[in-house]
């Protein structure tokens, strides 16, 4: 009889014991799912986590400048916390030391068909500054393209190119060694994770500067330059409300313009720098 409930007893302490545990297990997943949380500013690894600390031990291969509900979604610039966002590369694109880098194909400014384009910033100018104004007013416009992903791939599609490029391509450059980031010996991370910036995500990179230079003198990042390429097209068209068709006007792409604040639209034969952008 006193075996048998021993026998009992030590079974109920079993139980007993595998319910803390089970509990603790699922205290300790909740906790890893609150910490999770990635904050503005944040250091982004390559193994795909992330710290406001910079850790030593891990490779940072950018810093999160914009914060977003869903991987790929609208960036509100409203959100300093969330569980996704986008991450800005610490270097701009570099080809054997050059920097400057065409939007299309080499000495041409051709269109992308079904690439969406904008034909005013904001919805109502052909240029626009950025210093004084706040991200949330960000809401018509190519300014309110966040889509650079999506503009990538409609670009590299259109040349032809599906998961693997080229090591030298020499159309649509800007796009092309963007999506290459991460394939060569001066970045970290995995080919096609990284994309040409929309306009507005561009210019959520000027907005935030400040933020993202003090966090780049931390792990050895590169000041942008003076101008970003962005992938957003413009729509050029008359005072009728008529699209013009003349290429050396159509054939242009909005731009960051990093000295003055301002967002305008050059044509794609103009060489300028990149800084490549991916979502997590």
């Amino acid at each position: 009889m006193k075996k048998n409930l021993l026998k009992i007893y030590g079974f109920i302490l079993i139980l007993l014991q595998s319910a803390v545990i089970a509990g603790c297990d699922n205290d300790d997943k909740n906790s890893t799912m609150n910490s999770s949380l990635v904050n503005l500013g944040d250091f982004y690894y390559s193994d795909g986590t992330w710290s406001s600390n910079l850790n030593s031990h891990k490779e940072v291969i950018g810093i999160v400048f914009g914060i977003s509900k869903e991987k790929g979604g609208e960036v509100l610039p409203g959100l300093t916390k969330g569980q996704h966002g986008r991450v800005v590369a610490l270097k701009n694109i570099n080809v054997d030391g050059n920097e400057w880098l065409y939007w299309g194909e080499y000495g041409g400014n051709k269109e992308v068909p079904k690439l969406t384009k904008h034909a005013t910033m904001d919805g109502a100018n052909y240029y626009y500054f950025i210093n004084t104004d706040n991200p949330s007013n960000w809401q018509t416009g190519a300014i309110s393209d966040w889509n650079g992903a999506e503009n990538t791939l409609m670009i590299l599609k259109y040349r032809g190119e599906r998961a693997t490029i080229e090591n030298k391509p020499s159309d649509y450059p800007a796009a092309s060694f963007c999506h290459l980031y991460g394939n060569n010996d001066w970045a970290v991370g995995k080919p096609g994770e990284w994309y040409l910036p929309a306009c507005g995500e561009a210019a959520l990179i000027y907005a935030r500067r400040e933020m993202t230079m003090n966090k780049f003198k931390e792990c050895n990042g590169q000041w942008f330059g003076s101008y970003l390429w962005t992938s957003t097209a413009f729509d050029w068209k008359t005072n009728e409300g008529k699209h013009d068709i003349t290429e050396n006007l159509s054939g242009s792409s909005w731009t960051v313009y990093f000295t003055y604040g301002m967002i305008a639209w050059p044509t794609r034969d103009c060489p300028k720098p990149v800084r490549p952008v991916m979502t997590f």
